[in-house]
């Protein structure tokens, strides 16, 4: 997310998901362990962005995908 001198948010970036139980790999899909801390690695698809001065960039994680993508029950 870009944020403005307003605090407006505008989004930025390929909108994209991966499942937790994949932090290990593709080949080697895990359940997380409640009170674990996983560190992860996103890959940046859109490189083409200007930060313009007094702009914050931000991340947003959310689950809110649905119906675009499928509830993980």
């Amino acid at each position: 997310m870009d944020i403005d001198e307003k605090g407006t948010m505008h989004a930025i970036g390929i909108g994209g998901k991966i499942r937790a139980r994949y932090l290990s790999g593709w080949e080697k899909p895990s359940l997380l362990t409640p009170g674990k801390v996983y560190q992860a690695t996103i890959e940046l698809w859109d490189t083409a962005h200007q930060v313009k001065k007094g702009h914050r960039l931000a991340v947003m994680i959310t689950s809110s995908g649905f119906p675009a993508y499928a509830l993980n029950l």
